[in-house]
């Protein structure tokens, strides 16, 4: 599937960046983005065979902490080097490089038996099937609700104010560390607690995992907030303007972080189909706010979408 994702955005490329982002320099960038599908895979594959083991720490090194600092430093690098829109293009795709790398080598240390061919498994195919595409469309939902924001703001207008979203989005990212990393660990145990059937021990433990994902993240968006315009200064000062985006996202990821260990609950309990419902629907929040507030109030207006949107799913 990635493979097929790959050659189809490697082929649609042109239109792409013609047709819709109305910037014909974009050809490129879509061309090197389409790279990143393999890479995205296999750290995915990777990361959920050594949860599958138990070993959350090191699948969190290997999907989390490996992409998102490589992603950070390689971006830094690139932009210190003249590559702005393209530099985060190419800095996101070696990180997803580097995360596929060091899941393979994370996996091959802790279990090389997965890396093994053997007898093929008796897998129940129905359900197997059923439970992937929900996990699969809720996944593309997902990225379509996130990444909603940058396509309109390509859309509607110049491919500097593009560059100047991403980078917000990038910082804002950093407020979902411990979100993403927490909830890495938490499936697989709620996961095991559901089949015992121990619902107070669930509720405990949804507790606790919840306060310490708040509690951890307070500090990095006390951080984004103060020093923002400082961070956003670094990379030219147009790129402050995009401080006011930066807050509104990162208070999204803030509120998200109070409920989104949910999330990890139902797709965990069989109930991920509510996941897919949810996201759904808020997607389409998100394309109509994005497209009624970006041509009004820019850049600002796609971090309101996108942040209403993340908002929205939670509560739902």
């Amino acid at each position: 599937a990635s493979v097929l994702a790959t050659v189809a955005l490697a082929l649609l490329r042109r239109p792409l960046a013609v047709s819709v982002f109305r910037e014909p320099r974009l050809e490129q960038a879509l061309l090197v983005i389409s790279l990143a599908m393999v890479p995205y895979t296999l750290s995915r594959i990777y990361a959920a065979a050594l949860r599958a083991v138990k070993d959350m720490k090191r699948s969190v090194i290997a999907s989390e902490i490996s992409f998102r600092v490589s992603r950070l430093v390689l971006f830094l690098l690139l932009y210190a080097l003249g590559m702005r829109l393209l530099g985060i293009v190419t800095a996101t795709i070696l990180a997803y490089a580097v995360s596929a790398a060091a899941g393979f080598v994370l996996v091959r240390r802790r279990a090389p038996y997965l890396l093994a061919r053997g007898p093929e498994a008796d897998i129940p195919r129905r359900e197997f099937l059923g439970y992937s595409g929900s996990m699969l469309a809720e996944t593309a939902t997902a990225f379509a609700l996130t990444q909603s924001g940058a396509l309109f703001v390509g859309f509607y207008l110049a491919s500097a104010d593009v560059g100047v979203y991403n980078v917000v989005v990038l910082l804002a990212s950093l407020a979902t560390l411990f979100t993403m990393s927490f909830n890495a660990i938490f499936s697989p145990i709620i996961a095991d607690v559901y089949h015992r059937g121990d619902a107070a021990l669930m509720a405990r433990l949804l507790g606790a995992i919840t306060r310490w994902i708040v509690l951890l993240t307070l500090p990095v968006f006390a951080w984004l907030v103060v020093a923002g315009p400082g961070v956003l200064g670094l990379f030219g000062p147009e790129f402050v303007a995009g401080y006011g985006a930066l807050v509104v996202l990162a208070l999204a990821q803030l509120l998200d972080s109070a409920a989104a260990s949910v999330s990890s609950c139902l797709a965990m309990t069989k109930y991920q189909r509510f996941n897919v419902y949810n996201i759904i629907a808020m997607a389409a929040v998100s394309v109509a706010i994005n497209a009624a507030l970006i041509p009004r109030m820019g850049i600002a207006g796609a971090a309101l979408g996108t942040g209403v949107a993340i908002v929205l799913v939670n509560a739902a």
